[in-house]
């Protein structure tokens, strides 16, 4: 999983909004909040800078009752979608959007951009206007980790009008730290090269998977549209691409494209890749695993700015902006619920939300460093604790958590998956329970039935929080191609595209005989548990680094678990609980 933080000393309140209509201050400071971000350099106030402003949206509650009325297994209603303008026009505020349109043009803001239904609004000024008309004062700050990256952000409290407060859910790029990198999949390159027992034969492949999965191929996936998500400067290789389908003898002629509606710029570098692979490990991983998993759909590569200070507030309005989005999406990275304004979770809850009233379906990986997240990893044992990872966390994706075993047993001479957990597995799946969303109906049971069965964790975590992963996958010691050269990467970011590319497939299936998409898939999951591998052994108490072990994680029982979910996924049970047609002419790719 690439993961990516905001700040590291953040009290538990970071980011959350003030009560918008008390003097009209909307965000304040994340400033004083923290010790990882400094101010760099003042600004002379003729710099142009551009922020999002996310407009109230209205009948959230109703959006999230319309949602669950088309994904309930047992509603009658399961799969009867709405147009993406009914699902926009169902929280749309055309009174909002314009009060703030009437504001921006009385403060000489310029609107760059602003979508069909008013919900986001793209706007622009030199800094001296924006400190004006925000009551609040922009400075370029840096991190610790990369001081010599310079970011334009907001370092005292940002109000509006207290007329106007009540329009907005948020302004984007303004008190809103900015990500920056941290550990991607963890790379086994080293211990594969130096293996003499170890070849490129015995690492997880598509093949192994359709084997061990119990894969069934549709004969056509040409309708069937998925998507991979990528940030942080990373770019894939369409040369490397075609070697992995040739030396695994995929036939697949689709190239895979950007977004109409999204920005564009980091599509195929071959040369990039060669000279930089780090810049393509994480992109070349997901593209490779999904396309190789559901080879011949067309796939996009959904690729976030260059300044990549909001990855997810950009990824939002623009998968918001798209009228006819790709069916599935699989997300690879994530940050700490901690460290994140409220403000953009709650605005991708609501995005998603609509996505999967329009049929679409959303995976994200649960991470790679156990409950104690990438902070520990990267920073040591005294970050340990519960730090859930999100987007993950949020109750309308599925989550993905990673095993070991199975597929890999010529690795791991493992013939039964277990947790993936270092030392035997590369990574330790993430997964627990969020400290901001509530648990989610559809998990109540198997959540209380967990922890029934299950050993007592140390205390700390939230225990009326939602949970995740919600299933899992194989994610360990992956065959991956960068720059030409054969390497072997491990991490939920392989389970998340895996399990991504299965969903396609089954969206194929059911096209092919008629049937609407799978969309948002968890209540129909929880309602099936049998049509999982059930994982009993392991915990998640571990980073991905076998140095930085806690006392704080979960352990297996039967059942579902805060480590990988349900279980990992047979692909025949996982077609057959959503009455996915078996096309005569599937064949089992072995």
């Amino acid at each position: 999983m690439k993961c990516v933080a905001f700040a590291l000393a953040v009290s538990s309140a970071c980011g959350q909004s003030a009560v918008v209509g008390q003097g009209g201050l909307l965000h304040e400071s994340e400033m004083p909040k923290q010790g990882h971000w400094s101010i760099k350099e003042g600004l002379q106030g003729s710099e142009v800078h551009e922020v999002i402003i996310a407009v109230k949206q209205l009948n959230k509650e109703a959006l999230h009752s319309k949602l669950m009325d088309v994904s309930d297994p047992k509603s009658p209603n399961r799969y009867s979608y709405l147009s993406y303008d009914e699902s926009h026009l169902l929280t749309a505020n055309p009174d909002a959007a314009e009060r703030i349109r009437k504001w921006l043009s009385d403060e000489q803001i310029t609107v760059t951009k602003q979508h069909k239904h008013g919900h986001f609004i793209h706007a622009a000024a030199n800094i001296s206007t924006l400190e004006r008309a925000l009551s609040t004062k922009f400075a370029q700050i840096a991190s610790k980790d990369a001081p010599e990256t310079l970011v334009i952000r907001a370092v005292k409290d940002v109000s509006v009008p207290s007329s106007l407060a009540d329009a907005f859910d948020g302004i984007f790029k303004t008190t809103q730290l900015p990500m920056f990198s941290r550990p991607g999949p963890v790379v086994n390159a080293a211990a594969f090269a130096a293996s003499r027992r170890i070849s490129l034969s015995d690492l997880v492949s598509p093949d192994k998977i359709a084997k061990f999965y119990n894969v069934n191929a549709p004969s056509d996936l040409s309708s069937s549209t998925q998507s991979v998500f990528a940030e942080m400067g990373q770019t894939y290789s369409q040369q490397d691409l075609e070697k992995f389908l040739e030396y695994y003898q995929i036939d697949s002629d689709v190239s895979v494209t950007q977004p109409s509606s999204g920005p564009s710029g980091h599509g195929s570098d071959d040369a990039k890749c060669k000279s930089s692979p780090n810049d393509c490990m994480e992109a070349n991983l997901d593209v490779q695993q999904m396309v190789g998993g559901a080879p011949g759909a067309p796939t996009t590569f959904w690729y976030t700015p260059e300044d990549k200070s909001a990855p997810y507030e950009s990824w939002i309005t623009a998968v918001s902006a798209d009228n006819d989005p790709p069916k599935v999406h699989s997300i690879s990275y994530g940050s700490i619920e901690e460290a994140l304004s409220k403000e953009l979770m709650e605005t991708f809850n609501t995005e998603v939300m609509k996505l999967g009233l329009q049929g679409v379906t959303v995976f994200v990986s649960s991470g790679d460093d156990g409950v104690a997240n990438f902070w520990a990893r990267s920073y040591g044992s005294r970050y340990c604790g519960y730090h859930p990872s999100w987007p993950a966390s949020s109750p309308y994706v599925t989550a993905v958590g990673a095993t070991m075993g199975g597929a890999d047993y010529k690795v791991t001479s493992l013939a039964e998956e277990e947790a993936c957990s270092v030392p035997q597995g590369g990574v330790t799946s993430g997964g627990g329970f969020s400290t901001v969303f509530d648990q989610a109906d559809y998990q109540k049971d198997a959540i209380r039935q967990y922890f029934s069965r299950a050993d007592t964790p140390e205390s700390g975590y939230n225990p009326t929080g939602r949970g995740y992963p919600d299933i899992s996958m194989a994610g360990n010691m992956f065959s991956v191609t960068v720059g030409d050269q054969w390497t072997a990467v491990s991490g939920t970011s392989a389970s998340s595209p895996v399990v991504a590319s299965f969903a396609t497939m089954v969206n194929a299936e059911r096209g092919l005989a008629g049937k609407p998409p799978l969309g948002f898939l968890n209540p129909t999951l929880y309602a099936n548990p049998d049509a999982f591998n059930d994982i009993t052994a392991g915990n998640n108490k571990c980073t991905a680094s076998s140095s930085i072990c806690c006392s704080q994680g979960f352990y297996e029982a039967e059942g579902w678990s805060p480590i990988t979910g349900l279980g990992s996924v047979d692909f025949r049970k996982f077609a057959a609980i959503f009455d996915a047609a078996q096309p005569h002419s599937s064949t089992l790719l072995v």
